[in-house]
């Protein structure tokens, strides 16, 4: 978790952009994954389309900022940013508001966040051309209340999914839905530049950096 020193920084900034203050016990909530990583990555060893990544890092140098990603899905078809959200009250928002109210306190976007972060990766690794229809925003709710996007369909590569409603296989199943949609095939060597990028990037001590500067980049959103 941030220190004390940390939050009062990254609480500072966001007054001087206008961002309203946040309710850094809920914002730091680390996530749980390990329930779906033990039903995709066995599911991953029987196909030869679907590829899983974990924890991937990439470090901007010119801007200083750690652009972190806890679940990457990559098939022949699409590249997925897979990130959970656990909710504790109601929520109903747009797909483009920075911040969420819940209990009447305000949440960064996991959306906005991420869409922010893969926008930014896609610069630094000079992967617009051949990606930019094929990257999709995935966003598991983890939310046993209401949860509202007034305007969802106006974004189709931003896709998000309430977990309380569906099994963790019904997200795999989802994707392969998503990919029978999906015309276009990525060429054979965009997946092993990416494979072999992701690999590279994914690494069990990235996982460490998302408790201390990965978070800086969260809250300046």
């Amino acid at each position: 978790m941030l220190t004390h020193k940390k939050q009062s920084y990254l609480t500072k900034v966001r007054q001087e952009l206008g961002l309203p203050a946040l309710n850094w016990k809920q914002e730091l909530e680390l996530e749980q994954y390990r329930y779906f990583d033990k039903i995709i990555e066995r599911y991953v060893k029987t196909v030869n389309y679907m590829w899983y990544f974990k924890n991937v890092a990439f470090y901007d140098n010119v801007s200083k900022i750690t652009y972190y990603f806890p679940r990457l899905i990559l098939t022949r078809k699409n590249l997925y940013f897979l990130k959970m959200k656990t909710l504790i009250a109601p929520v109903i928002t747009t797909m483009t508001a920075p911040v969420w109210e819940q209990n009447k306190t305000l949440i960064t976007s996991p959306v906005v966040t991420q869409q922010f972060m893969i926008n930014r990766m896609m610069t630094l690794i000079n992967a617009n051309q051949f990606l930019r229809t094929a990257t999709i925003n995935l966003v598991v709710i983890n939310s046993k209340l209401p949860f509202t996007v007034t305007d969802a369909l106006n974004y189709d590569h931003i896709q998000i999914i309430n977990q309380q409603q569906y099994h963790w296989s019904d997200i795999i199943k989802h994707i392969e839905k998503n990919d029978d949609l999906t015309e276009d095939l990525l060429a054979d060597e965009t997946i092993l530049m990416l494979h072999h990028l992701f690999g590279v990037h994914s690494h069990r001590h990235n996982y460490r950096l998302q408790k201390q500067s990965l978070f800086c980049l969260y809250h300046y959103i």
